[in-house]
């Protein structure tokens, strides 16, 4: 396949440039019409070499198409959100997962296909010797290995009409236009429910919670997946975490690295008049796992968790084969027991290294059921109450949450302590005053150590930043830089002061969370094929503080953390009896826009909902005959 700048290069060869016979002048100077003529041609072929390049060089040369068939019942219309994001309208509700897999084939192409390598082991094949590392690590796991004949008829039947739609939705789909694939000289295979399994298990092995026992570490099983992560442009997904207050209803917050590309898609279907689902969804799986519908939200992370211990068995390996870009092979090995996967010593127990699935659970959300690889809980909410979608679950006063991140209880602690003065649903997506309240517990007043504060417990180094804290009513004001000041804190101790002098310089009044770009989004798989080239790293001025419930991003990371700042799905999904739109935010890159993307200022991450943007096109969905 040619590059780009060969098709540039043949456009330009090709504009044509008139030739007229003029008599001669008497004058040197060309006649008035020969210079008319060349100055219109030469800009007729100055338009023709930009349009080449706006259609060739970037993701989206035009809209998604207008018209489409698939093996639907009735019609259907896919109206786009301000680009990323759809409503989707259907006639017959047998057709929600085709239409669903027809949206997510035209609006996250590459995300799709590359999940699905990253899931069948087979980055290699686009990437060469880069991504071998990868591919060995997901062989090792099993994650290729699935069974769609293991499946229950009903729930195989979704993951079969999801897949009709995918493939009808990349038949039109003009690959060689999407710059990744160009670079990487890919065409993608037609989806199988089979290729839905993988990424099934891709997902739930990203979003697993290592726990280690017997004093041994998680590696080298945490390292190579935050590493496959990484190239995915996706991370801390095992950090999600979903709540109930009493007073306002249910939140999520998914945390998906730091892809420009949204891994998550926010999609609204409905039949006719009733309201199916309202809510997240992720390229290439068909499940309804964190939204709402007329009477129920839920939300249900696909967060497990997974063992490792000390293990010196002497296991024979087995050997596989990865096949290469350049038609080269590597070697890889995997050791198995009947318990689990040995490595280096370190033996795993998750529950993907059995071929299995939670479709069967998946499809039939919100009504809980049994889940073997995400096997945490979720939250649903609903006239009748709330219930959980499992076992776990840790309650605080009005607060009911779940989830295995590391800092939960204090989460659920602090929204509780500030549950009762909210006016508004969005602050909860921030933190709401934690970091006050803990300053304050950790020092009673009136016995304040000597070079401390005794109202806000921060070090007394900068009178004229502890003025703002003193002031503070415990929320994220635009105006406040408590937020900052404390998070320094905690990182640099007394010494936070001259940090923040060095970081954002001497006037207090822009020492605030909002204008320290903390997070850098990337097009995802841009480590390799030479797609850096195209696509850089992005800064994000986040519109949240590093102390929101995601554990970062905060610039007091973890040392030797491969991912140290995480971007997010944020979203209030509703209470009983309370009908409302979804709100939710989530960062995003205009990689699609002229120019590609990142001398473009990153657009802000407002909550929002999808009937509150507007339609910018529409795609009908037609039954084949």
């Amino acid at each position: 396949m040619g590059s780009p700048n060969d098709a540039l290069q043949a456009t330009v060869h090709a504009v044509p440039f008139a030739t007229h016979r003029v008599q001669p002048s008497r004058s040197d100077s060309p006649p008035l019409r020969t210079v008319l003529l060349t100055f219109f041609w030469t800009l007729l072929g100055l338009v023709v070499v930009v349009a080449a390049a706006w259609h060739l060089a970037f993701q989206r040369g035009d809209e998604p198409a207008s018209r489409i068939t698939a093996p639907v019942m009735g019609e259907a219309t896919i109206s786009w959100i301000d680009g990323p994001d759809a409503v989707i309208s259907l006639a017959s509700a047998q057709d929600g997962e085709t239409a669903l897999g027809v949206a997510h084939a035209l609006e996250r192409p590459w995300l799709m296909a590359l999940y699905r390598q990253a899931a069948l082991g087979r980055l290699s094949e686009w990437f060469g010797p880069e991504t071998v590392g990868l591919d060995r690590h997901v062989r090792q796991l099993g994650i290729p290995d699935v069974i769609p004949d293991s499946l229950d008829s009903q729930t195989r039947l979704a993951l079969q009409r999801y897949a009709a739609g995918v493939r009808a939705g990349q038949s039109e789909q003009s690959w060689d236009l999407l710059p990744a694939a160009v670079a990487a000289g890919f065409s993608p295979e037609p989806w199988q429910e089979g290729h839905t399994l993988a990424v099934e298990r891709l997902f739930s092995w990203l979003s697993t919670v290592l726990v280690a026992s017997d004093s041994v570490g998680t590696a080298p099983f945490e390292i190579r997946r935050d590493s496959l992560a990484a190239f995915l442009g996706l991370g801390d997904m095992d950090q999600a975490v979903v709540w109930i207050t009493e007073q306002e209803g249910l939140y999520a917050r998914l945390p998906v690295g730091n892809s420009g590309l949204p891994p998550i898609m926010s999609v609204a279907i409905s039949v006719g008049q009733r309201l199916v689902y309202e809510g997240a969804t992720l390229p290439g799986l068909p499940y309804r796992f964190c939204g709402r519908s007329e009477t129920d939200s839920w939300c249900k992370p696909l967060t497990s968790e997974a063992t490792v211990a000390r293990d010196s068995t002497v296991i024979p390996a087995e050997y596989f084969a990865i096949d290469l870009a350049d038609g080269s092979r590597a070697i890889g090995t995997r050791r198995r027991t009947a318990r689990g996967l040995v490595d280096a010593g370190v033996h795993l127990e998750w529950p993907g290294l059995s071929v299995q699935s939670d479709a069967a659970a998946w499809t039939r959300l919100p009504e809980p059921g049994s889940f073997a690889l995400a096997t945490t809980s979720g939250l649903l909410l609903s006239p009748a109450g709330m219930r959980i979608l499992g076992t776990s679950s840790i309650q605080t006063g009005t607060v009911l949450a779940t989830g295995l991140a590391d800092g939960i209880e204090e989460l659920v602690a602090r929204i509780d302590a500030v549950d009762d003065t909210l006016t508004r649903a969005e602050y909860l997506l921030l933190d709401t005053g934690s970091v006050l309240t803990e300053a304050r517990s950790r020092v009673a007043p009136g016995q304040a150590p000597a070079g401390v504060d005794s109202l806000s417990g921060l070090p007394i180094t900068d009178p004229g930043s502890l003025s703002y804290v003193r002031n503070w009513d415990g929320r994220f004001a635009s105006a406040s830089i408590a937020a900052t000041l404390y998070d320094a804190t905690a990182a640099f101790g007394p010494a936070a002061s001259d940090s923040l002098l060095r970081w954002f310089g001497s006037d207090r009044r822009v020492w605030r969370w909002e204008l320290d770009p903390l997070l850098r989004l990337q097009y995802p798989g841009a480590k390799a094929g030479g797609l850096p080239i195209r696509y850089g790293e992005v800064e994000w001025r986040r519109n949240g503080h590093p102390t929101a419930p995601s554990w970062g991003p905060s610039r007091s990371f973890e040392p030797g953390r491969q991912i140290p700042f995480s971007a997010a799905w944020e979203a209030y999904l509703g209470r009983p009896q309370v009908p409302a739109p979804v709100r939710y935010r989530r960062p995003t890159v205009p990689y699609g826009q002229f120019l590609g993307r990142s001398r473009a200022a990153p657009v802000r991450t407002d909550m929002t909902t999808l009937s509150g943007r507007p339609i910018t096109s529409q795609t009908r969905i037609r039954p084949g005959r």
